[in-house]
């Protein structure tokens, strides 16, 4: 969750201050691989929900789904918007659990 102002930025994780670098990173690095499907029929590999001092995105998620070689992202109300390679969800996978373990 963000939590302040443009001055002074705060994220948290279950009330606990994070340090988001590598979070940040591994979002910005992710590219796509393909055009967007119509449709979710793999296995969901992660969910990530971001809630933002935002009134225009107060909350934002993230979900990456297994299928076949490469996972696609899912975003706001679900709507596919890319296929990834899988080395970028992989990685994206092992920022989150560094942060939440």
């Amino acid at each position: 969750m963000y939590d302040g102002s443009s001055k002074a930025q705060k994220w948290l994780y279950q009330n606990q201050e994070v340090k988001i670098n590598d979070l940040q990173d591994a979002l910005e690095n992710l590219t796509s691989a393909e055009s967007p499907g119509k449709k979710t029929d793999g296995q969901q590999g992660i969910s990530l929900s971001l809630h933002l001092d935002n009134e225009d995105f107060p909350e934002i998620t993230i979900t990456l789904f297994r299928h076949g070689g490469i996972q696609y992202p899912e975003t706001v109300n679900g709507k596919i918007v890319a296929y990834i390679s899988r080395s970028e969800a992989v990685e994206l996978m092992e920022v989150v659990r560094t942060l939440v373990l």
